[in-house]
């Protein structure tokens, strides 16, 4: 059985959706460009914020190098997770209109 966290409850969950927000409706990023992204971009470049040493490894090569912006560990953590939940929603995505078309 799934536990379900209410924002009020959590920071933290809180801060990832105020984020994902953010980055759709402040920084543009649409759904429709996140379903460009088929070789894993965006959990690259969650890597990056969860590691910013490894930025010139993984950022991902035909985004801007001036879109990188970490700062502080939690701040870095909450663009991380925004960025999983991106490349989730965008695999859910992927995997509801395969099943259309079948």
């Amino acid at each position: 059985q799934v536990a379900y966290i209410h924002p009020r409850d959590s920071y933290a969950f809180a801060d990832v959706i105020a984020e994902r927000q953010r980055q759709q409706s402040v920084k543009g990023f649409s759904t429709e460009q996140d379903d460009t992204y088929v070789g894993f971009q965006l959990s690259a470049a969650a890597i990056c914020y969860i590691e910013p040493m490894e930025a010139e490894n993984y950022w991902p090569a035909d985004w801007y190098d001036d879109s990188f912006k970490p700062t502080d560990t939690r701040r870095n953590l909450i663009k991380a997770a925004a960025l999983i939940i991106a490349e989730i929603e965008r695999i859910d995505r992927k995997s509801d209109a395969e099943l259309k078309n079948e």
